[in-house]
């Protein structure tokens, strides 16, 4: 994992390594390294290739959990869509590889 732009709690620019989950919504997991931090579990093997559903991914960025799916598309982007109760009332990010 790479973080790009990597700020402190007051938005100035840290190294990686400094980042903590300042954000999370359960105050006894603030201090923890971003780094250090899992933040896609719990998928199952979907019926298209390439495809995993009923995930969970946390969104560091705002302290909350989504549900969520995954596809591995032919040119090597990753579509996520994250979701509340449904994938229909969710959004689509598009994941490209970092080199």
């Amino acid at each position: 994992m790479k973080l790009l732009s990597p700020c402190g709690p007051v938005g100035k620019p840290v190294s990686p390594e400094q980042v903590v989950d300042g954000r999370n919504t359960a105050p006894v997991l603030r201090n923890r390294k971003i780094l250090e931090t899992v933040f896609l579990y719990d998928f199952k093997s979907a019926r298209e290739p390439n495809s995993f559903e009923e995930g969970t991914i946390y969104n560091a960025a705002d302290g909350m959990t989504w549900r969520a799916n995954l596809r591995l598309q032919a040119d090597g982007n990753l579509l996520l869509r994250r979701y509340v109760a449904t994938p229909p009332f969710g959004r689509s990010q598009t994941w490209t590889r970092v080199q």
